[in-house]
């Protein structure tokens, strides 16, 4: 089951996605392509103003630095809903004026020297080819003219010029700017003002002249939208688009507090109902009573059965549990072997797991799968031979330990399926939420509106990405469930308080028999430390090579007996060896078991940590990667759009 972190990756990696595929222009600068691009400066100068007409000219004059290149043009697109018109659009590259073509970006071309304009989404749009190519190290100077008609606004109060000087989505950042604005002869400015207010604004000498200063390096979002107000002319009339848009702008503090609203309905609302959804499988339980800890298991559960029980989840610690209690059946042999490097540098420890030749019979699905999948093609594996290759069985067993606790009726659903639901259920109102996002964004006669409508938007997808968060904890034990776990949860409390409750010396049987669950229950560092300390015997599934030699099929005979028979029959219990032989004999096998039982410790938790190392390894994958972000976006006034490079 996902983590909480893969959840939050995955809900960043959709973010991130749907942020990519709404606004990603097709002629920026890839991110793939190494290159380096940026505005020394973006100045605009505003003039030739007629109040009539209500006509304007605009210039902007880019100064490019090139980093890293080669480029070979630009684009802009300016946003129309402002403005009833465009044109005279030129485009002088370092002295040159580019060729006009009226065509669309996509059919320019590559000749040198061309601009392509053309109206698209509501934009218009400017893709112009340099003179020459722009190489590293280079400064390009590019001026971009054009008349814009009905941008002008028609107050009673007073018309106004309101422009937003530069593109909100662009690939580079933009070091500087100054805008200019020239009002005509005989106009007196009452009021001007610019937003963001941190831009510093000197009205000139001659009291018709206005220039605007960026507070220093803009980015790639920093933007002004510069406001001038001067008298009423009822001569110019007003723009076709003035009225809608005047609309918007009256209904948006209702609007703001309408999304306001709705934004706490949709984000309280959501996280009571989850809440509620949680708590739900709780109410009209009856009440649980057990001891304060159970010193055997209360039924006959396996130990990957018994935690993905208590954790509503199975976890590779029940797989490593699952071939340590099949072991401790007799079904497999674990074989330590130590190499020691040069002057004991760099020594390493291979593991072989070994089938024995006795029989499986009772085994549980998963545990044939496990047993199956470990020792396919024969009856020897070594463990560093299930890398990148044994993590599909793992993936199998975790499933199928699902289905265990659905059969044995302690959950009416897999909690897999539960969590992966939820989890796709969440997935959906992100993506719903960026959708929305979208939409309101590209709408234009939601543009004046459009941020107060981000809030809901994003409170979906704030519920969308709690309900990925809490999945896992939505799913629900039965009635029986509930009774089950809580007699478990004892029985581990007593794993995890042994000390507390017996004498290790005298329960040092309790180490085979309890193995797996301690593995199970997060307990198998405590157990294997505390047992290794008083075990007088080894255990007849673990078979370290630096205390009996290299495995043969079967342990080594001593006195007529082999190992595996004194352990079956006395405990393996060596140390009751008296020290009758000599040149080393029984005393010098008792001693070098001392030796193992005391190694014994660091060698299974080594086991474990490797084993679930490379059981759940998988192979190396690569990946892509994606390009810069642009498009359309509007403030208050006419203007901004975007800007990108080719």
């Amino acid at each position: 089951m996902m983590k909480l972190t893969q959840k939050l990756s995955i809900a960043a990696l959709l973010i991130g996605l749907l942020a990519l595929a709404f606004s990603a222009p097709a002629n920026n600068v890839r991110a793939a392509d190494d290159r380096s691009i940026y505005w020394q400066r973006w100045d605009v100068l505003i003039n030739n103003i007629d109040t009539t007409s209500n006509v304007f000219h605009v210039r902007e004059t880019h100064v490019l630095m090139i980093d890293v290149g080669p480029f070979n043009g630009g684009n802009r697109e300016i946003p129309m809903d402002r403005v009833t018109g465009i044109t005279g659009v030129t485009i002088n590259d370092g002295g040159t004026t580019l060729q006009p073509y009226n065509q669309s970006a996509n059919s320019c071309g590559t000749q040198r020297g061309i601009v392509c304009l053309s109206q698209s989404g509501g934009q218009q749009v400017i893709y112009y080819n340099f003179v020459r190519q722009a190489s590293s190290g280079d400064t390009r100077t590019i001026t971009i003219d054009y008349d814009v008609h009905g941008g002008l606004r028609s107050y009673p109060g007073g018309d106004q010029v309101y422009w937003t000087a530069l593109a909100y989505n662009r690939p580079a950042s933009v070091q500087s700017s100054t805008v200019t604005v020239q009002m005509p002869s005989g106009v007196t400015v009452e009021k001007f003002a610019a937003d963001p207010a941190t831009w510093q604004i000197t009205p000139q000498d001659d009291k018709r002249t206005f220039i605007f200063k960026s507070p220093g390096n803009l980015g790639t979002t920093g933007n002004v939208e510069v406001r001038l107000q001067y008298p009423h002319n009822p001569a110019m009339a007003v723009p076709s688009w003035q009225a809608g848009d005047d609309r918007v702008q009256a209904l948006a503090p209702l609007f703001g507090v309408l999304s306001l609203v709705l934004s706490g309905l949709i984000g309280i609302g959501g996280l009571v109902w989850l809440f509620m959804k949680y708590t739900s499988h709780k109410r009209g339980l009856p009440p649980i009573v057990v001891p304060e800890y159970l010193t055997e298991p209360p039924s006959d559960q396996p130990p990957a059965v018994a935690a993905t029980l208590i954790h509503e989840n199975s976890r590779t610690a029940d797989v490593m549990a699952t071939m340590f209690d099949l072991a401790r059946r007799g079904l497999i042999v674990m074989e330590q072997e130590q190499h020691k490097g040069v002057l004991g540098i760099g020594s390493s420890t291979e593991f072989t797991f070994h089938r024995t030749d006795q029989q499986a019979t009772n085994l549980r699905p998963y545990e044939q799968t496990m047993l199956t999948a470990l020792f396919a093609g024969g009856t020897t594996r070594k463990l560093s031979d299930l890398r990148n290759t044994f993590y599909t069985t793992v993936g199998r067993i975790k499933s199928m330990l699902y289905e265990e606790v659905v059969t044995a009726g302690y959950f009416k659903q897999s909690p897999e399926t539960v969590a992966m639901g939820w989890i796709g259920a969440g997935i959906a109102l992100i993506v719903l939420a960026g959708l929305i996002i979208f939409g309101v964004a590209s709408a234009k006669a939601l543009s004046g509106i459009s941020t107060y409508l981000f809030g809901p938007a994003a409170a979906i997808g704030f519920i969308g990405l709690a309900m990925m968060v809490v999945s896992g904890q939505m799913r629900s034990r039965t009635a029986a469930g509930e009774q089950e776990s809580a007699k478990w949860k004892a029985f581990r409390t007593y794993l995890a308080n042994i000390n507390k409750y017996t004498d290790l010396k005298q329960a040092t049987d309790q180490f085979e028999k309890y193995i797996g669950y301690a593995i199970a229950f997060g307990l198998d560092k405590q157990w294997i430390g505390q047992f290794s300390q008083v075990m007088t015997s080894m255990p007849n599934w673990y078979y370290p090579t630096y205390l009996y030699g290299p495995w043969t099929g079967r342990y080594p005979m001593y006195g007529g007996s082999s190992m595996q028979g004194l352990s079956q029959q006395g405990g393996g219990n060596f140390a009751n060896w008296g020290g009758n032989s000599s040149g080393g004999g029984l005393n010098a096998m008792n001693n070098s078991l001392g030796e193992g039982l005391k190694s014994m410790n660091t060698g299974l938790a080594t086991l474990l940590t490797s084993a679930s190392a490379v059981m759940t390894s998988t192979p190396s994958s690569s990946g892509s990667s994606g390009g810069f972000s642009g498009g359309g976006s509007h403030g208050g006034g006419g203007g901004g759009g975007s800007a990108g490079f080719h």
